[in-house]
């Protein structure tokens, strides 16, 4: 607005201007940044320097956010997002989150160079050069396909973690022994519906070849080097001894802890060189003495499946009519009458039954008798070879408590149908 004189008049005049001007700028949709930028809740918005609303240094969470910013936008010429993607340089934490360096999609988004995602991931997780797996996926050195397939060079974990087949410390190189666990076996094979806080598995592990795989699954389970391995659960059958199956040692727990050097100090009350703080209470697949296993208290699970005598071999026993043991078997399903004693029940018919019948032969993994002694006193301190169990059925007891009579199951007289598991040492 200005003033002004008209000429012929000599009036004064108000004039008034006005002027409009409509700006625009390109503004990408992701440009340099991503989701979220660098720094605090209000400097920034959207996307950084470049994104939907124009944002630089700064957006709600910084390196590290829940979401950090790219190099790159949405799309570039390799996929969904370009160098940087939905997350960036941070993840859920700081400076290495669930997403760090790339994030979800970095360097190419979801099908850079072929694969899902690219070069990033979980701090070498979810993906590398185009796999599923950061610098490389489940299986190593060209997976199926490299570069651009689910597997490229390397293996679960990328970029300074650990690969598949390669074990990160001395310990887990050893690792070579332990008794599992009833929360292993519940998680292998469910929870037995009529027996809540049991495995579903009793007698019948799948036979003997079934019996390794849980115990395969279990080692790598704990440590995934442990493919590198093969595991064996220590137990006899009709057919083979158990000491003929785990090598000739030496044995660790897993934390590095020896069991037995060889098989002459493996056989025997117990192992005779074990290292002083498991020898009396074998640890489980996570290290940890198993008589408490989740540190909530002591529970009464020493009765451990082997079908074994105490040098390794199958059980046996006097079964002469009229002797004592001759008929401790108790019934079999659908039997008139009591049933004599025999290696197929000694061993739930060779790791295949789990019904309520049989008598497996059991040792103890911890000791009755305080500091496992006397030894071979008839106080339950032989850890291959103590007693006859219930049956081969489900379930068991976790308290103090003499065997009830009558009952058919695997942990009877304190157990959970447990057994050892031991790595073929040395590695065939």
């Amino acid at each position: 607005m200005f003033k002004t004189r008209d000429p012929k008049s000599g009036a004064w005049m108000m004039l008034f201007l006005g002027l409009a001007c409509t700006c625009s700028a390109r503004v990408p949709s992701g440009g340099a940044g991503g989701v979220l930028g660098r720094g605090g809740e209000t400097t920034g918005g959207n996307g950084a320097a470049g994104g939907a609303e124009k944002a630089t240094e700064g957006s709600v969470v910084g390196v590290g956010g829940e979401q950090g910013g790219g190099i790159g936008g949405n799309p570039t010429p390799d996929g969904n997002s370009g160098q940087g993607g939905v997350g960036a340089q941070g993840g859920d934490t700081d400076a290495g989150g669930s997403v760090a360096a790339g994030g979800a999609t970095a360097v190419g988004g979801t099908s850079s160079l072929g694969g899902n995602t690219a070069s990033g991931g979980s701090n070498g997780g979810s993906a590398s050069a185009g796999g599923s797996s950061a610098f490389g996926g489940v299986t190593a050195a060209g997976g199926n396909p490299a570069v651009g397939g689910s597997a490229a060079a390397g293996g679960i974990l990328g970029a300074g973690g650990r690969t598949e087949g390669t074990c990160n410390s001395d310990k887990e190189e050893k690792f070579s022994f332990f008794v599992i666990s009833n929360a292993e076996l519940i998680r292998q094979g469910g929870e037995d519906p009529d027996n809540p806080g049991f495995s579903s598995f009793g007698g019948d592990l799948g036979g003997i070849t079934g019996a390794d795989k849980i115990c395969q699954t279990a080692a790598e389970h704990v440590s995934p080097c442990q493919v590198n391995k093969v595991w064996h659960a220590f137990l006899s059958t009709t057919t083979q001894n158990g000491i003929d199956r785990v090598g000739t040692g030496p044995w660790y727990d897993r934390n590095g802890r020896l069991w037995a050097s060889s098989l002459t100090t493996l056989v025997g009350d117990r192992a005779s060189d074990a290292d002083l703080a498991i020898r009396n209470d074998i640890p489980n697949e996570n290290g940890v003495n198993n008589q408490n296993p989740d540190g909530a208290g002591k529970v009464d699970n020493h009765e451990t499946l082997t079908g074994m005598n105490a040098q390794g071999g199958l059980y046996s026993q006097d079964v002469t009519p009229g002797t004592m043991r001759s008929v401790s078997c108790g019934l079999d399903v659908g039997a008139a009458g009591p049933a004599l004693w025999s290696p197929e029940r000694a061993t739930c018919w060779n790791w295949t039954r789990k019904t309520p019948e049989g008598c497996p032969r059991v040792g103890h993994s911890w000791c009755t008798s305080p500091n496992c002694l006397p030894v071979g006193g008839g106080s339950g301190t032989n850890w291959l070879s103590v007693s006859n169990e219930g049956g081969c059925a489900p379930g068991g007891s976790l308290t103090q408590m003499r065997a009830p009579t009558g009952v058919r199951k695997v942990g009877a007289a304190g157990g959970y149908g447990g057994f050892y598991c031991m790595a073929v040492i040395p590695h065939p």
